[in-house]
This record gives C-alpha cells, structure tokens and sequence, in this order.
C-alpha cells in the first residue's frame, strides 16, 4: 500500500491554493533547494502522516521547529495541519519545506523543477522619497510619500510577457518617472503610473484593477495586496433598485427611488456615486461618449467616503444613465441619497422594469399600486367611462368624446396633458365639455382660467356662453378689465389673453384656480420669456394645454411646455438637453427619441384630420374667381417684380446650383 506522502502533490488543489498559497509554495521550495530542512522523525501509513523536523531561517534567523500531520479523509479530501515554532499561524512556507523533504526521504520526492506557479504582482504603499530633495511641491509629496505601486514577484521565465503587459496597461518602472537617486532604492523598479496627484494616481489604479485581471488577458500571475494599499475593485452582481413614498409640500405626489449593489448583507445605494461621477465629468460630457469606448469596458465609480470601487460594466452605465435623465440635474438627490421621481415618472419606471430582462431590471420593489397605475397609464383606461355630461349644449363627435374621457382620465391620474389635434378638430369643445364637468360634478370649486391668444379671447367666450350656457364665464379684456378683479373668484370660467397674463400677473398669480388651460400654448416655447415664467407660477390644481403644433423648432420648447404642465418630469432644462436634445438634435439618435417619446405618450393626444376622417362630415368645396382691385394688382406686380429681380441676381452672384430654394 503506497504512502500518504507518494499521492500528496504540492502542484495540485485543493493542497495549492486552498491549503497553501503558490507564494508559500515558491518560498518552501527555497527552504528545501538550500539545505534548509531536517528531518527528525516521522511516521508514515497509507491514511496519515506525521513529521518533525527543523527548519532553518534563510536570513539567519532562530531555527524553526516544524511539525505537521496529513490525513486523507474518507471521501479523498486533503487535511494538513502544520506548525512552526517561529510563526503563530499554521500552514507556512516551512511547513511546505518539511513536507518536501520528507517526501523525498521517503522516496518519493516531489518534481520541483515542474513547480511553476503564477507570478505575483503585489500591490501596496509606501513613502518612496530618498530624503535628498525636500519634495516642496504639495501634490507631488502628498502623492509620493504614500505612493499605490505594484512589485512583480518571481516567475523569471514570464517576466518579460508581464513587463510588456504592465506597460501596455500604462504602468512603469518608477526610475522612469522620477529622478533614480530620489526614489529609495528598493522601489526603484516597482510599477505605478504616470500621475501627478494621488486622486488621478488611485483613479488610474481603479481603472486597471476594474479592466484588467491578469487571467482574463492570457497573464500567468495573481494580483495580491497588502492592507495598506487601499484601494479594492469588486465586479458588482446582484443589483437593486427600490422606489417608496415620499413626503412633499409642493401638492405633488412623489416617490424617492434608490438603486445600488448588494455587498453580503449590506446595501450600496449607487446613486450619489453616480452623481458624483458626472460632476467629473468635461461639461461637454454626453451618454453618446460612452457609445465610443470598448464595450467590454468596465467604468470604475467610488463609494462614497471609500477607497472602494465597483466595476460597472459600460453597457449597464449607459442603460443607467439613459433611464435616470434626472441624475445629471444639479442636485437631484435628497438628503438619504434618493431620486425623487413624479408619480407619473415612478409609474413609468415600475413598468419598464417589468417587462425588462433579470439583467437589465432596475427596479425590484415598488408598491403595488404604482404597477397598477402604469397598467393604466400604458393603456390609457379611466378608472371609469365618463359619459358627456347631461346639460352640455353641444353634440360631440366620437373622437372628441374619446378626447373627453382622455381629459378625465389625466385628471383622475393627477397629470397634466397636451390636447394637440389638429386644427378645425374641436379642441375647444372638448375641453368646455370637460370643465363643464368638472363643474358639475362638485369638484371644481374653484374658478377655470383659460387663456389664449387677444384674437381668440371672445371666441372661447362665445363658445362657452353657447355650450355650457350655466356656466358664469368671464372675460378679462381691454383698459376696464381691472375693475372685474374683485368678482373673479365668484366666476367659473375666467377667459384671458397672455399680454393681460403679463400685466396683470400680480392680480392673477394671487387666485388659486381648479384648472388652467393654455390655448396655442406653443406661445410658452420660449423658457427664458417673460410670459413664459409667469404661466409657469400660476397656482392650480390642474393644468392643460392645448396646440396643434407643441414643438415648431426644437425640443427645448417640449421641455417649457412640460414644465408648466408638470414641473420636474422631465428633469432641469440643462439635464433635458444633454440626455435628450443633443442625442436626438446632433447625433440623431433613434433610442434617445423612441424612449423620450415613449415617455411623454401618456401626456399627449393628437388626431389628424385624415385619423378621424369617417367621423367628419363631408367636405363641402366651394370655388369662387375674383377680380383683383387696380390697387391690388398694382401692389401684386411690385412684390412679384422684386422677388424675381432678387432670384435672378442671386443666380449671377452664386450660380444656379447654388441658388436652389430649399
């Protein structure tokens, strides 16, 4: 029956790896190659195994006494139990070197010249200045007197290989970067990088421990750091993501959202991480930057007061910051570090999660009712069908009757809208219909403001006198205007014009309204204009906005709309145009569009005239030829003598391809 020690191998698990280290291993077999090891006694079977011996320092030091016993468990497994009298811990490299030694006493000795291990490259700190120089500057004393560099350990056969993957990572020798006679001597061919400070000298740490694991590159060594190196990278897996209630003073239902890692038991909440990783960001920075970087890239961001980073690979950054527009405001976060969200927003991103992959989930607990209220909103479905209201003068077509129960169901959802059909389709019906419910139903206790432009003021109040004829309406025009004020909060509609909404912004931002309803309310394109800041401060319960055309130049003017209609859904102005306006403006970026659209679906309602053609009546087409007046036909060839001059000059200035009209 063959001995324990013939069929133990030092080369392979669990006795490498588990049992003793590669490291522990190299140095055993140094203790044996110089003559280190004795041994006094043993005693030896097919099961187990006991060793005495010595072991002598290699630095001359006291002389180890080194006992150890082998057993072979029943089911093959390996346990070793090894003590030095120079060590407190068990399993070191002299107990590596008895038992090499006694297996070849025994005759069986162990092929050392086959022990090829992994190189080690040993991360760690150390104040590297000789002392010749005073090292006056701050940066460079802070950075060198606490220096994270790498020390490549054995393995001379690979060293050239691990030499030209340092490098390649960035890394150098330290006599390349600094002066050889004012860096200690012993650190002279450790590796670091090229940084001046040691935040950038960590951040570069981080990136390569977060991109570069010798074993994924095809490197035969093992990273292994000391306690004081500092800095850890962990390869997140297990995600979260939680959205609760939160308290508001505003009236505005909304939700706090927090989203991080699991470490064991522990919760990282990711988020002020990210937001700290974007303030570092160039002001130019934009998600479309990170398209341009490997896809295997692995973004290292810092835990919050740590020297800890998580590797997040750039696909899921990209994912998340796509999704989370909100976090590249200013100041997103509240004091516990969470995203506050608008019902709506939460609603939205409960229901993306839910139909997301386990891997792309952000969101994994959420109280029920908000999944229930994205169900809604996706299928736009009142809480009930709202019928016309009896008493309403007017017979509505079936696709404004669609567009009243939409109206009702933003209301019963709390949101405000966009009614956007197109002109001639009855918006001003629909939306008299509706409040004329609101009304009758007991809940708009408070008076309705409409306002819309000079020409179409008594338009709104002829329509609402001939409609809803119950109604008090009460429009504010003209020089006398002022002296109708006091009666104002008796009235149910209130009809104005955006130049009286300016100058009389003292006397209407003091009311308190149940709805106000902007017509033509692409005149609010403009954020920076004066009228445009005064609507967005009138008090109401609800807001909704009606024009045929919410966007006629750029996407800015979607974003002033929707921030009077429900501020903080699309997040700041500066953050919309980075995560929404560059991408789809400048870059055309299809998913930025789909996904923005996508989020303000619920919000609007456009029918085009060709949509709804079967419920319009026919079109009735009459042609009738008139003769134009002297003055008319006079002023006709003028403006059509000038503009062909123009053309034609215009063609000899810069030829006729160049002239085309667009």
């Amino acid at each position: 029956m063959p001995g324990i020690l013939e069929t133990l191998s030092l080369r392979d698990a669990p006795v490498c790896g588990r049992i003793f280290s590669p490291e522990q291993i190299q140095r055993g077999v140094r203790y044996f190659r110089e003559g280190r090891v004795k041994v006094v006694t043993s005693n030896v079977n097919g099961t187990f195994a006991g060793i005495f011996g010595q072991v002598h320092d290699l630095n001359g030091g006291p002389t180890a006494e080194v006992s150890v016993v082998v057993r072979r468990t029943g089911d093959g497994d390996w346990s070793i139990d090894g003590r030095a009298s120079t060590e407190r811990q068990s399993n070191t490299d002299r107990v590596v070197a008895l038992l090499l030694a006694a297996k070849a006493e025994l005759g069986a000795p162990e092929a050392i010249e086959s022990l090829k291990f992994p190189a080690t490259i040993h991360c760690f700190r150390a104040d590297v200045r000789t002392g010749i120089l005073h090292w006056d500057d701050y940066d460079a004393r802070t950075l060198l007197e606490n220096l994270p560099m790498a020390r490549v350990i054995g393995r001379d056969d690979c060293d050239d290989q691990i030499e030209t993957w340092l490098r390649r990572c960035g890394l150098r020798r330290l006599v390349e970067l600094y002066p050889w006679d004012e860096i200690d001597p012993a650190c002279r061919e450790c590796y670091a990088f090229p940084a001046k400070t040691l935040a950038e000298q960590e951040m570069r740490w981080a990136e390569f421990l977060a991109n570069h694991p010798p074993q994924e590159e095809g490197i035969d060594a093992r990273l292994d750091f000391s306690t004081d190196f500092g800095l850890s990278v962990m390869q997140p897996a297990d995600w979260y993501g939680e959205i609760a209630e939160t308290e508001s003073e505003d009236g505005i239902d909304w939700f706090g959202f927090e989203c991080g890692i699991r470490i064991g038991r522990e919760k990282v909440n990711l988020l002020p991480c990210l937001v700290e990783y974007l303030r570092c960001q160039p002001s130019n920075f934009r998600l479309s930057d990170l398209k341009q970087l490997d896809p295997k890239t692995r973004i290292p961001i810092r835990i919050e007061d740590s020297s800890r980073y998580v590797a997040i690979p750039v696909s899921k950054l990209q994912a998340v910051l796509g999704i989370l527009a909100e976090l590249f405001d200013d100041d997103p976060l509240d004091p516990k570090g969470k995203l506050k969200l608008h019902s709506l927003r939460a609603a939205q991103l409960v229901m993306e999660s839910s139909h997301s992959g386990e891997g792309n989930r952000l969101v994994d607990q959420a109280p029920d009712y908000l999944l229930k209220s994205a169900e809604d909103l996706e299928h736009l479905r009142p809480q009930a069908d709202s019928e016309v209201p009896q008493g309403f003068q007017a017979t509505l077509r079936p696709y404004q009757e669609d567009g009243f129960r939409w109206l009702q169901f933003l209301r019963e959802q709390g949101l405000g809208g966009v009614l956007a059909d197109d002109m001639g389709l009855g918006k001003t019906v629909q939306t008299l219909c509706h409040l004329f419910e609101e009304k009758k139903s007991g809940r708009g206790n408070l008076p309705c403001l409409i306002i819309a432009p000079k020409s179409v003021v008594p338009n709104w109040e002829k329509e609402a006198k001939k409609f809803a004829p119950s109604l008090t309406v009460l429009a504010l025009q003209g020089n006398q205007r002022k002296k109708y004020y006091p009666v104002l909060k008796y009235s149910d509609l209130v009809v104005t014009s955006y130049p009286v909404l300016l100058r009389d912004a003292d006397e209407l931002l003091a009311q308190e309204f149940h709805y106000v309803v902007l017509d033509e309310a692409h005149t609010i394109k403009n954020a920076g204009s004066q009228v445009t800041q005064v609507a967005w401060k009138i008090k109401a319960r609800h807001r909704l906005a009606l024009s045929g055309t919410p966007i006629e130049n750029h996407l800015g003017e979607l974003w002033s709309l929707f921030h009077f209609l429900m501020p903080g859904f699309l997040g700041s102005e500066e953050s919309f145009r980075r995560c929404y306006r560059i991408p789809i403006e400048k870059d055309r970026d299809e998913h930025r569009r789909e996904r923005l659209a996508k989020r303000v679906a619920p919000l609007m309602l456009r029918r085009t005239k060709d949509l709804v053609a079967k419920d319009l009546p026919p079109k009735t087409e009459i042609v009738r030829t008139i003769e134009l007046t002297p003055k008319q036909i006079e002023l006709y060839e003028a403006v059509r003598a000038t503009l062909s001059r123009d053309l034609k000059e215009e063609i000899q200035r810069r030829g006729l391809e160049a002239s085309k009209i667009l």
